[in-house]
């Protein structure tokens, strides 16, 4: 999830969650935007694999539920996608006062979210603290999963809310 509360004071939060496909649009304004997006492809949880499966033991090689390469790949472009998009409000250099982001508590939608946001922002000047390694470290925070998509002060969102209540 991706807010922009205020292109001067910068604030976001971003999300993964077990909700739609790759990224839609809540609501858009030039200052408000916040995209949800689900986990890159993955290979399938144990309970999902049929006993005479023939890809059981490659699917079990990378660990079940975990994301593929093209999974990794998937986010890592979603977050170049987002920087194109929205890089103008964001700015091109991480600051910690302007993301907070935000994941569930499993390994792929946490490193799903590494991963975006690894896209969004690779280091740039005084950032970059290995010359061979073209990534930055960016905290995120994990939020107990109750099921329930967590849409973050859905409220401040005017059109969001129209959105809610004509369902």
């Amino acid at each position: 999830m991706i807010c922009v509360e205020n292109p001067k004071a910068q604030f976001a939060k971003c999300s993964s969650y077990n909700g739609s496909l790759y990224a839609y649009w809540l609501c858009i304004s030039p200052s408000f935007i916040r995209s949800v997006f689900r986990h890159g492809d993955r290979t399938p949880k144990k309970s999902e694999i049929y006993p005479l499966d023939p890809h059981k033991n490659y699917i079990k090689s990378l660990g079940y539920g975990k994301l593929t390469n093209e999974g990794k790949n998937r986010e890592y472009q979603l977050g170049v996608s987002l920087k194109k998009r929205y890089g103008a409000l964001l700015g091109d250099d991480y600051d910690t006062s302007n993301i907070h982001a935000i994941s569930t508590d499993y390994d792929r939608t946490k490193m799903s979210l590494l991963l975006l946001l690894a896209g969004f922002f690779p280091p740039r000047k005084d950032q970059k603290w290995n010359q061979n390694l073209n990534w930055q470290p960016i905290p995120i925070a994990v939020s107990a999963d109750d099921g329930k998509p967590n849409y973050w002060n859905s409220d401040l969102c005017p059109k969001y809310i129209m959105k809610k209540y004509s369902l």
